[in-house]
């Protein structure tokens, strides 16, 4: 199997599948017929201008159109990634995941997503780009708090963040001082992410659960704040919460669909999503930094990329973490 990058660099390689053959080609050499048939092929937008790359991807669009393409942006430049897909794109390798590369799990994902658009073009929605726009776009908008129905299966942001070592704190701290430290967390969190429209669903001791609407502009709010959280850990601790010592929160965010009960009614609820999300907090995640499941992370805005790197795989999923800060 054969995959080509189109590149203006003399080196633009990245890892792939150990048994498929990479070619590096020119930029010119877009829908040229010198080439040999390849199964897969990337545009390495890195250092193109803008007005250069929208040609560059209409002339792809139009060369391959039966074949899956991506895009390649090793230094995070495209302010908007979700709009290669718009344009027809089956892949987009950003800086968090160009070290991972082209692996199977991430083939089978450029498979099965090229599959639906075929499908959808195929069902009569015209071509292939017009097929991504319906295939890409986000949920409906999101109708409010009051508007959603107890049973209703939605999909939302599920924002878990509590103390680190939250066992062995509450008993250091002792009954009274760690019931102070539950409200005055509640207040601050709640305060916090009230601009991300989240919503408070669950509490254990001193660790919550937030939902946020199905909304990037709002998740990428609430990522941006958790790296606040984790940058001014210190500060946080002891003017917001009147500690005399550092407390290190756990953040993790992961995005899936679950049946939705209003809060204080979540106790007969059993999902997928909300197991992985704790698993994720209680087993991968730790203090000062968020960590993040592949389903979230289209949530990440697209100047703070570089702050994130690919972490083992866990459950089956991809995960990122936010880079620890000095």
């Amino acid at each position: 199997m054969k995959v080509v990058l189109f590149t203006s660099r003399k080196s633009g390689a990245f890892p792939i599948i150990p048994r498929w053959e990479l070619v590096c080609a020119s930029l010119d050499s877009i829908g040229q017929k010198g080439l040999n048939p390849f199964d897969l092929c990337y545009l390495d937008i890195d250092g193109l201008e803008d007005a250069h790359c929208k040609k560059l991807l209409k002339k792809m669009r139009s060369s391959y159109e039966r074949l899956p393409w991506g895009v390649l942006d090793t230094q995070g430049q495209a302010q908007d990634p979700a709009w290669f897909f718009h344009e027809g794109a089956a892949d987009y390798i950003g800086p968090a995941s160009v070290a991972e590369g082209l692996t199977n799990q991430r083939w089978k994902r450029i498979q099965e997503f090229w599959s639906r658009l075929r499908s959808v073009a195929e069902g009569g929605e015209g071509n292939l780009r017009s097929a991504a726009a319906a295939v890409c776009e986000e949920p409906p908008a999101f109708p409010g708090w009051h508007a959603v129905k107890s049973g209703t299966v939605y999909p939302f942001y599920l924002l878990y963040i509590g103390p680190e070592n939250q066992g062995s704190l509450k008993s250091s701290l002792g009954e009274k001082r760690f019931a102070d430290l539950q409200n005055r967390l509640q207040q601050y969190l709640t305060q916090t992410f009230s601009a991300a429209d989240a919503l408070l669903w669950m509490q254990n001791d001193a660790a919550f659960l937030f939902l946020i609407p199905p909304e990037r502009e709002k998740a990428s709010y609430a990522v941006e704040q958790c790296l606040r959280i984790g940058l001014n850990q210190a500060l946080v601790s002891y003017e917001r919460l009147l500690l005399d010592f550092t407390l290190p929160l756990v953040a993790a965010l992961h995005y899936a669909e679950i049946p939705f009960q209003p809060p204080g009614k979540t106790g007969t609820i059993v999902a997928e999503g909300i197991n992985f999300i704790f698993h994720l907090a209680y087993q991968r995640a730790s203090g000062g930094r968020l960590t993040l499941s592949d389903a979230a992370e289209q949530a990440i805005p697209p100047p703070l990329r570089d702050l994130f790197k690919c972490a083992e795989p866990f459950e089956g999923k991809k995960i990122l973490e936010s880079r620890r800060f000095l």
